[in-house]
């Protein structure tokens, strides 16, 4: 009797474990969903660098979550893993070639060693960001140019149009050719044309 009432309290600590303690087979909940912060690209050679940061999700409490797991796949394959700790927040300069197709999965793990399905987010590298300002400029005066006046319109004289180039064709022979003015009549006797007096004649 002693015998089968200890292997009852067996059993029942080892289902109370697997349900609600450090024993249970099933992990952490799935993670929230993820931020992206792209901050500044890097040159190497002739390929771009997308730099960005990433924001992790809060964990509910309470949490037996020890440590977070980060890795990025770029063009499908892996190409970074990161290990956070339970309280971090975000997750620092990681980097995929610009224009590259990216996907996170963010995994927890708890003391117990379970792990969470992933919360996944995919995106484009893409570059987004502007280039730096320009510095302060700088003029120097190198030398100078003189323009000639140019005229105005009021001293500009307009010469008065030659009237002769306008005269039609035919119009000084019709001047040569037209009637002269009559003349008045001279007595024959060669006087000044005036009548002798009466008193004279007589």
């Amino acid at each position: 009797m002693h015998f089968r009432l200890i292997h009852l309290i067996a059993w029942f600590q080892i289902v109370f474990r697997r349900l609600f303690g450090k024993g249970r087979s099933a992990g952490p909940a799935v993670p929230g969903p993820l931020r992206i912060s792209t901050f500044k690209e890097r040159h190497e050679m002739s390929q771009d660098y997308i730099l960005f940061d990433v924001t992790l999700p809060a964990l509910s409490e309470p949490t037996d979550v020890v440590s977070r797991e980060l890795k990025v796949f770029v063009d499908g394959d892996e190409a970074d893993s990161r290990t956070a700790a339970a309280g971090d927040s975000v997750v620092t300069d990681l980097e995929a070639p610009q224009d590259a197709a990216v996907r996170l999965e963010l995994r927890d793990t708890d003391d117990a060693g379970n792990q969470s399905a992933p919360s996944t987010i995919e995106f484009v590298a893409a570059d987004t960001i502007p280039p730096t300002q320009p510095g302060e400029m700088s003029v120097t005066v190198v030398g100078e140019r003189h323009d000639s006046e140019t005229p105005t319109d009021e001293s500009v004289s307009e010469e008065p149009a030659d009237e002769s180039s306008n005269e039609e064709p035919g119009d000084e022979e019709a001047t040569d050719e037209s009637p002269a003015e009559p003349t008045a009549d001279v007595p024959a006797d060669g006087g000044d044309g005036e009548k002798p007096n009466a008193e004279e004649t007589a």
